[in-house]
């Protein structure tokens, strides 16, 4: 998925099934709550991201950049997804 620049931390975990990820980069600096849960014979992945944009990215930072790494995260989870043979 390329590089992203970017550091991140586990800032909390809990069992296999709940996670908190610390995400900093220059002008962005973030956090994901991230829970799994058993669904079956599979398992649902839920998560909340938030951050805050500074710099040149704070243009960025309003409903149409919402969007967009909406879009993004989409994509990254689609990725994830495909790693683990879903």
């Amino acid at each position: 998925m390329g590089p992203l620049g970017a550091r991140f931390e586990f800032t909390e975990k809990k069992n296999l099934s709940h996670f908190k990820l610390s995400v900093q980069q220059a002008h962005v600096q973030g956090s994901a709550s991230i829970d799994l849960a058993e669904a079956g014979s599979k398992t649902n992945l839920s998560y909340k991201f938030e951050a805050e944009l500074n710099g040149p990215y704070k243009v960025a930072d309003n409903i149409a950049g919402a969007q967009i790494v909406k879009a993004l995260l989409g994509q990254f989870f689609k990725q994830v997804e495909k790693q683990i043979g879903a």
